[in-house]
């Protein structure tokens, strides 16, 4: 009898899972020889259960070891390592704004290894607006290391460093095709190998503020910041998954010496909801590239500006860059006024073209 199988009968028995036998289970899941049945009946078994930050975490140390092993975690040059993946699934289709405040912080001097992969539930993934930007996104571990140097910045594509999910992938898809997801749609953000010290992470649900602040916690993340954003205010306001500056903010933070306000422009600020959402609109990749480079050339001073603005000064925060909110906003507009966002992705671009020795 596999560890699964009698894991999955007592979740339908007593709604438990013993945090030690989680290990067991993972290598189970990734084990191509495992009938996919059994993994199926696992993965909905827990989620009828409802997962818990402390599974979530222990799932994410027994998965680590799996991956890629890049030569740095943690820190860079004595600077903690920031990401800013978020669980995404709200159905929004607006440019990639965790992906675009990346050049923006690199350029603040903030080391970024952002952890990504193609779009699922929107129509651009991280990885495929940094490959409608130009730049290089499925590198190896020491391609990884040189760029963060050279750029300041660098990505770790997720179908790349965890080959080991293949083994899983049919049965999640079967699962989606039933409007089911997994546990593992929610460990995303979770599993960047480089185990970076410092996360900002958008959600869609005020309920996952409090489970991926916990799960944060105990994967050893040591300065986090999560938000809950809405675009504009009352009745019509709708969940963002990014950091808003049209509307209030709910946020989570632990380590940090200073976290941003509910409200990060004018609550008088009037907001139409459905021209903010137009304007943030985009068809596709190559369009929220273009969006993106919009704002980091300057050519771009509207709603599209405030949100990477917005999102890239709570970054500076989280990865202990600023002292305080205002300060966190004047970095921001300098390094977008000055040129040196801009500079970043002339660099990564740079860095992107060259052969790859050996």
């Amino acid at each position: 009898m596999t560890s699964l199988h009698s894991a999955t009968r007592a979740l339908r028995q007593d709604a438990t899972l013993a945090l030690d036998v989680i290990p067991e289970c993972v290598r189970e899941l990734l084990d191509e020889g495992i009938a996919e049945p059994e993994k199926k009946a696992f993965l909905e078994a827990l989620v009828d259960k409802g997962e818990t930050p402390e599974e979530a975490a222990a799932f994410v140390e027994a998965i680590l070891p799996h991956a890629l092993q890049p030569a740095f975690t943690g820190t860079w040059e004595g600077k903690p390592i920031l990401d800013c993946c978020g669980p995404g699934g709200g159905g929004l289709s607006i440019l990639n704004v965790s992906t675009a405040l990346v050049f923006v912080v690199a350029a603040c001097g903030v080391p970024v290894v952002k952890h990504g992969n193609r779009g699922v539930t929107k129509k651009s993934g991280s990885y495929d607006v940094l490959e409608a930007l130009g730049v290089k996104t499925a590198m190896e571990p020491a391609e990884l290391q040189d760029c963060l140097g050279e750029v300041g910045a660098s990505f770790v594509f997720a179908q790349k460093y965890h080959p080991a999910f293949k083994a899983i992938g049919p049965v999640r898809a079967a699962l989606a095709k039933e409007g089911k997801r997994t546990i593992f749609n929610l460990l995303g953000p979770l599993l960047n190998p480089v185990r970076p010290a410092a996360q900002l992470m958008g959600v869609f649900q005020t309920a996952q503020l409090d489970f991926f602040s916990q799960a944060l916690e105990q994967t050893g993340v040591q300065h986090a910041l999560l938000v809950h954003g809405l675009a504009g205010h009352g009745e019509t306001a709708r969940p963002l998954g990014e950091a808003s500056p049209y509307g209030a903010n709910t946020w989570r933070a632990q380590g940090l010496a200073s976290t941003p306000p509910e409200h990060l422009l004018s609550m008088d600020l009037p907001v139409d909801v459905g021209e903010l959402l137009r304007e943030w609109a985009i068809e596709d990749a190559a369009h929220s590239a273009q969006r993106i480079e919009a704002v980091l050339e300057g050519r771009e001073h509207g709603p599209t500006r405030e949100l990477v603005l917005a999102n890239a000064a709570a970054a500076l925060l989280v990865a202990q860059a600023a002292s305080d909110w205002p300060t966190a906003q004047e970095q921001v507009r300098e390094a977008l006024d000055s040129g040196a966002a801009k500079d970043v992705l002339r660099r990564w671009r740079g860095f992107s073209a060259r052969p790859k020795l050996g």
